[in-house]
């Protein structure tokens, strides 16, 4: 196949890869769902998906848009072969976003039987925000590692360590706790190591497999102030979209009871699911557009 052609290729396999690890992912995530709610009942699971809420909105701003500029200088630096601004684009985004994490993951478990109280009137809250706290910094360094596996054209990496094998030990473990009679604390457990599972396979994908990350901390650049400059606008384009994903469950844990919380996040998975094509094309098309620039000098 001639040069001409390889991006189109690039993007005709990755799609293929994707679309098969998505639709994995959202089969898991249904029979997730499904564990929970039949074996849980409505209440519990409305308590774990606000804490699934609260979470997903702290993780957000714990990332301040950054993911979104591994991918755009990550590919930009790529295609010029320049290691050290690779290097200094990976390691500038973990120094502004893990910290940031680790301070909202403190915050998150200090006060999380007030803001149980204070916001949602659930007491069960508490317990299960203490142990989601962890999954904070996971969160991030799973974003990360997934773009910067983006931005090397990898997918199939994301793939295999986020939907294959973190979705597996989430729905594994969990029917496993649920089914031995253990409570919502032992599934909110299970969630976290699945994150964990993420991210030791990403980090493995990425060092053995892609890009050898030994001169991120010695052979580096200072990308910090380039990397804000892009990403911290888009933080907003993120806040607003997790908002309109998990807005709906915060007001109906702020006015209703959780059991309510419970029964309408069954149904909610459902809509989701024409997100999917857009996603599979958009996560291997962007890196390649970057490239494609640099190669034209645009």
């Amino acid at each position: 196949m001639s040069d001409e052609n390889k991006p189109m290729e690039t993007i005709a396999k990755g799609a293929i890869f994707i679309f098969v690890g998505i639709i994995f992912s959202k089969f898991a995530n249904y029979l997730y769902r499904v564990i929970l709610a039949r074996y849980l009942g409505p209440a519990p699971y409305g308590v774990f998906s606000l804490g699934l809420a609260i979470l997903g909105v702290v993780a957000i701003l714990s990332l301040l848009g950054v993911p979104q500029g591994i991918v755009r200088y990550v590919s930009h630096y790529k295609g010029k072969d320049d290691r050290t601004s690779i290097n200094g684009v990976i390691f500038s985004a973990l120094k502004i976003t893990v910290p940031l994490a680790l301070i909202f993951s403190v915050f998150i478990f200090i006060f999380s039987d007030w803001i149980s109280v204070a916001f949602f009137s659930e007491p069960n809250l508490g317990i299960i925000l203490r142990i989601l706290a962890f999954a904070i910094p996971l969160t991030v360094l799973v974003n990360n590692l997934e773009r910067t596996l983006i931005a090397f054209q990898a997918v199939k990496f994301n793939t295999i360590a986020v939907n294959f094998a973190g979705g597996t030990a989430k729905v594994v473990l969990s029917f496993i706790f649920v089914f031995i009679g253990l409570g919502l604390a032992w599934v909110a457990s299970a969630f976290v190591f699945s994150l964990f599972i993420a991210v030791v396979l990403l980090f493995y994908f990425l060092q053995k497999k892609v890009y050898n990350l030994k001169g991120v901390l010695s052979d580096k650049k200072d990308m910090t102030k380039t990397l804000m400059k892009f990403s911290f606008p888009l933080l907003f384009t993120d806040l607003f979209a997790m908002l309109l994903i998990w807005m709906d469950t915060l007001i109906l844990g702020y006015f209703l009871a959780s059991e309510y919380v419970g029964i309408y996040n069954v149904a909610v998975p459902t809509a989701m699911l024409v997100y999917i094509v857009p996603t599979t094309i958009r996560t291997i098309f962007y890196p390649v557009i970057y490239i494609g620039l640099i190669i034209l000098e645009i």
